[in-house]
Order: structure tokens, then C-alpha cells, then sequence
């Protein structure tokens, strides 16, 4: 699916603009950024040092209601916005996919550190999507913020303590 190609763009990418580093990685990403992280971690798990997974947006279980979302909003912008093909085609294309492994592959990534940080209330994000990656990555830590403007305060913070840490 369009999520595992991003995976394999990513393994790409550090490949091709940080060789020296492209063997142990620190990933991070926000929504499907977070979504392309994971797939790369599942990808190859040995070249991934650490993990950012900010607002993992809905997945497996949750998947099937986000889209549906997805696709009455891209129903409402034909309605509203005909000449606006290029927002309705991303909204389809987001409803078209999933992570492209089920949750206990997430297993493969035991060793990996992992910071997942969601916010609650957040429809899109749904932190049952962070909680399905933390059951399945005991080792990973979970952090709930109360609203995307504590988000905005605490994850900075939590994010370079993660890679700190990572690195010494």
C-alpha cells in the first residue's frame, strides 16, 4: 500500500543523503510521517536506532471508520469545492490505505526505542492507534497530552530528552 511505499521512501532517502548514518537511524515523523517511520522501522529493524511516533493517525481496528470520514468529507468537497480536485484526491487516497503488516510485527521492534506521543480528542489521531503500537512494543513509552496546546509545550522538550538519551 501507498504507506509501506513511504517506508521504503524513507529507507531511501537516508540512504541517499546520509550514508554514514544510513545504518542506525533515529526516525521520527508526525501522522503519516509517524505511519512511514513505522514502516521503515518494520522494514528493516536493525538500521533504527530510535523512534519518534507523533499523532499515528487511525489504523487497523479504527481504520475502517476513519475512512469512511475521510470519504464523506471528500463527498462534501466535490459539493463544495468542485474545482478543488487535488485536496479531494489526497482525502481518498488517505482512505485507500493502512499500515501494510498487522500489529504483531510491531514485535520485531522490541529492541527499539520508541517515544509515541498522542493528544487526546484528537479524531484523526486517535490515541487508541498509540495505544495498539504501545501493546504490541512493551518497551516503548506513551505519552498522552491533554491538548495539542500542551503538545505544542511538552513534546519539544520530550523529544530532544528521547534523542539525548539515544545518543550518549
Amino acid at each position: 500500500g501507498a504507506w509501506a511505499t513511504l517506508g521504503r521512501d524513507v529507507l531511501e532517502v537516508v540512504a541517499a543523503e546520509a550514508p554514514e548514518v544510513a545504518d542506525v537511524v533515529v526516525l521520527a515523523g508526525q501522522s503519516m510521517g509517524a505511519v512511514a517511520s513505522l514502516e521503515a522501522a518494520v522494514m528493516a529493524p536493525t538500521r533504527v536506532q530510535g523512534l519518534v511516533l507523533m499523532r499515528l493517525p487511525a489504523m487497523w481496528a479504527t481504520r475502517a471508520n476513519s475512512a469512511a470520514a475521510l470519504r464523506a468529507v471528500a463527498a462534501e468537497e466535490l459539493t463544495d469545492r468542485p474545482e478543488d480536485t487535488q485536496d479531494r484526491s489526497v482525502l481518498l487516497a488517505a482512505a485507500a490505505t493502512d499500515l501494510s503488516f498487522p500489529p504483531s510485527a510491531i514485535n520485531a521492534l522490541a529492541a527499539i526505542p520508541t517515544l509515541i506521543l498522542a493528544v487526546e480528542n484528537d479524531g484523526s489521531h486517535p490515541v487508541s492507534s498509540a495505544e495498539a503500537v504501545k501493546a504490541q512494543h512493551q518497551g516503548a513509552t506513551l505519552i498522552v497530552s491533554t491538548s495539542e496546546e500542551a503538545a505544542f509545550q511538552e513534546w519539544p522538550a520530550l523529544v530532544a530528552a528521547f534523542v539525548a538519551k539515544l545518543r550518549s
